[in-house]
């Protein structure tokens, strides 16, 4: 078992920004996964990022814990006091992350989850995992057989549930890696009819191409109430804008991100304008593009990285702006340390605090926003760190102000 890292960097001593200028405040970010949970106090493999959802309607953000093909993945209630109980646990999958909507529209949240096709050598149907929730609050069924978004033989990576047509019912992407020994496209299904959870595959939408798949976000980056789909593919990030309901179609380029290949993006009010930014990171930069009317011709903001993983973004503490938190994986024999960059809410400076590493091993891999945590209004984040074939701690940094 883990001791809590608690490190309190002061004012005036702390981290500079890449101005030189320092932090107005003082934060004391702890890692308080182990006081979390004993299901956060393991060191395990991961491959994925987990759900964040109210799945029991309570208010406050549950938790579907991450791990890879070794473990278990436990479901916890929040507690709203920065503790989770147990709920319910999914068996050990090639799982590689899920995303959560009201599939069968009775009022609660169900997950589907995707999974891995054994390196592309496996062809075997039904393989991702459709979890839907009982109407008694006991836990969840896989109802993925029959389902109509069984993906074969895709090497499942990313999923993100849109609303590609308007309508009531949830519709799904599905992010699949390269295929090796079988063909391995990303897929997109729209919610049935019905109240079942079933899904018909959509091969007119634009979204049905072999792209490889390692982040997605979702927003309406042009106002037009139509939602874009961004996905991080294996050679260039790519941007689907519905043009026509439905109809996807990448402008990447015309919106101005070029051929850059991040590892992971998101799409996120970084200047309170009202417009969705872009966060991005590759191996060797972070960068923020602020929008322009939908269009992001250039960086606002770049940081240089030694080994840049992934990003999520919130508010860690409190002050309304969008803060960044930044893992990076290893770097020779050592796993570099995560930062969180403090926004001035202009979404061109930021001030990084650099989080400390207490066993400086496994490989960074993820990090989840876990939002309104403690219901204090700031955010803490989840970072795993076991990025395979590596096993890592989970980290769950909160962050408040020092006495």
């Amino acid at each position: 078992m883990r001791i809590g890292l608690l490190v309190v960097l002061a004012a005036c001593e702390a981290d500079t920004d890449e101005t030189g200028e320092t932090r107005s405040e003082s934060l004391v970010p702890t890692d308080v996964a182990a006081a979390a949970s004993p299901f956060l106090d393991l060191r395990v493999g991961t491959q994925g990022e987990p759900c964040v959802a109210d799945f029991d309607n309570d208010g406050d953000a549950d938790l579907v814990v991450p791990a890879h093909n070794r473990a278990e993945w436990p479901i916890l209630r929040n507690e709203g006091n920065g503790t989770y109980s147990h709920w319910f646990t999914l068996p050990i999958a090639d799982r590689h992350g899920c995303d959560a909507a009201d599939v069968n529209r009775d009022g609660l949240l169900d997950f589907y989850a995707v999974i891995g096709a054994r390196q592309g050598t496996s062809d075997v149907a039904g393989l991702d995992e459709l979890w839907l929730q009982r109407a008694d609050g006991s836990g969840f069924d896989n109802a993925i057989r029959g389902s109509g978004a069984e993906d074969g033989a895709g090497r499942g990576r990313e999923v993100l549930f849109l609303d590609s047509n308007g309508d009531a019912r949830p519709d799904l992407f599905v992010g699949n890696e390269i295929g090796v020994d079988f063909p391995s496209p990303s897929r997109h299904y729209l919610g049935g009819e019905g109240g079942d959870g079933g899904f018909v595959e959509d091969p007119d939408s634009g979204l049905n191409a072999e792209l490889g798949a390692s982040c997605t976000s979702r927003g309406d980056i042009d106002h037009d109430g139509l939602e874009e789909l961004l996905l991080c593919g294996s050679e260039k990030i790519l941007l689907y804008r519905q043009a026509l309901l439905g109809v996807y179609s990448d402008e990447a380029g015309p919106r101005g991100l070029g051929e850059i290949a991040f590892r992971d993006a998101e799409l996120a009010d970084v200047n309170g304008d009202g417009w969705l930014d872009l966060v991005g990171v590759t191996a060797k930069y972070l960068t923020v593009s602020l929008s322009q009317g939908g269009v992001f011709p250039e960086w606002s903001y770049d940081l240089r990285l030694e080994h840049g993983r992934d990003v999520a973004v919130g508010d860690a503490n409190g002050d309304g702006f969008a803060d960044i938190f930044l893992v990076e994986g290893m770097s020779g024999d050592l796993d570099r340390p995560d930062s969180l960059l403090l926004g001035d809410g202009t979404g061109a400076l930021f001030r990084r605090m650099h989080l400390p590493d207490d066993a400086n091993e496994g490989d960074g891999d993820t990090v989840t926003r876990l939002p309104n945590w403690k219901e204090t209004g700031r955010d803490a984040f989840l970072a795993t760190n076991g990025k395979w074939p590596y096993e890592g701690w989970y980290r769950l940094w909160e962050f408040v102000d020092a006495e």
